[in-house]
């Protein structure tokens, strides 16, 4: 993962793992209510596991400046954090084309919110056409 993108990538990424840490806990609300089926907690629970793991991989921090960012893990949860990341920074995008009308960025700045896009959408791709393999 280049630098420039590392940001949004370990936003996705700690944002992934509040999903899945509110999804263990209404699993678990649901086991102890209603006798779910315990594999739906345990499921939930690797899925925390995975998130965690990948952030522990990170040390919870994103490169260093002018460093490059590694994030690692099961394909489904690396393909479901550059999702992440690249829905967000398409989002970004509007944004910065609206300040850029205003004049509160230049046209570097928005050239770069378009290059993350680009970025990231590469990435992802190259995830999805690894897991088809």
């Amino acid at each position: 993962m280049p630098a420039a993108q590392a940001a949004a990538v370990l936003e996705a990424l700690v944002t992934t793992y509040a999903v899945k840490a509110d999804a263990l806990a209404a699993a678990a609300g649901a086991y102890q209510h209603t006798r779910e089926p315990l594999a739906v907690v345990s499921d939930a629970r690797r899925e925390l596991a995975e998130a965690e793991d990948a952030l522990e991989t990170l040390g919870w921090r994103p490169a260093l400046p002018g460093g490059d960012l590694e994030l690692a893990g099961p394909a489904g949860l690396v393909r479901e954090v550059l999702y992440a990341a690249l829905l967000g920074s398409s989002e970004a995008i509007g944004e910065r084309c609206r300040e850029y009308e205003a004049g509160a960025v230049d046209a570097a700045r928005l050239a770069t919110a378009v290059e993350d896009v680009v970025v990231l959408h590469r990435l992802f791709a190259a995830v999805e056409a690894a897991e088809s393999l």
